[in-house]
This record gives structure tokens, C-alpha cells and sequence, in this order.
């Protein structure tokens, strides 16, 4: 499936506030943590790859809201 890249939006139409920024700051931190279980199972034997699968999903969603809607301040 072709991706298409998120277009950011007018500033002051965005409804999101710089709390929210830090709140997809935090998720994305918190799928990091999520891979290292990930990892952590798959040397056990566990087939985790659609936990993966999931987590690049999700990380590439916020990476999108990033993009839209904070393009104007700095993401870190």
C-alpha cells in the first residue's frame, strides 16, 4: 500500500496544543520501551512479529500527527 505523506495544516486551525505534543512525545518513548519487551520475548522464542507490526504502525501514526500538526514547532 502506497504511503502519502502528512501535509501540515494551517497553524491556526490546529486544535492541538503543545500538551498534546508532549503527550505523542511520551507515547512514542513508550512504544521504544515496548520494542525492548518485544526483543526481550523474541530471544525466548516468542514470535512477536505482529506486536512489531503494530508498534511500527503506531509509531508511524504519531510521526503523522508530528507532522501535521506540530510541523511549525520544533519535534524532538
Amino acid at each position: 500500500m502506497a504511503e502519502s505523506k502528512a501535509a501540515p495544516i494551517d497553524p491556526k486551525l490546529n486544535p492541538l496544543t503543545s500538551e498534546d505534543l508532549q503527550d505523542l512525545k511520551t507515547a512514542k518513548s513508550a512504544l521504544g520501551d515496548v520494542i525492548s519487551s518485544i526483543e526481550a520475548a523474541e530471544q525466548c522464542g516468542t514470535d512477536c512479529q505482529q506486536f512489531r507490526s503494530l508498534v511500527e504502525m503506531l509509531g508511524a501514526r504519531i510521526d503523522a500527527m508530528e507532522n501535521t500538526y506540530f510541523a511549525s514547532m520544533p519535534v524532538s
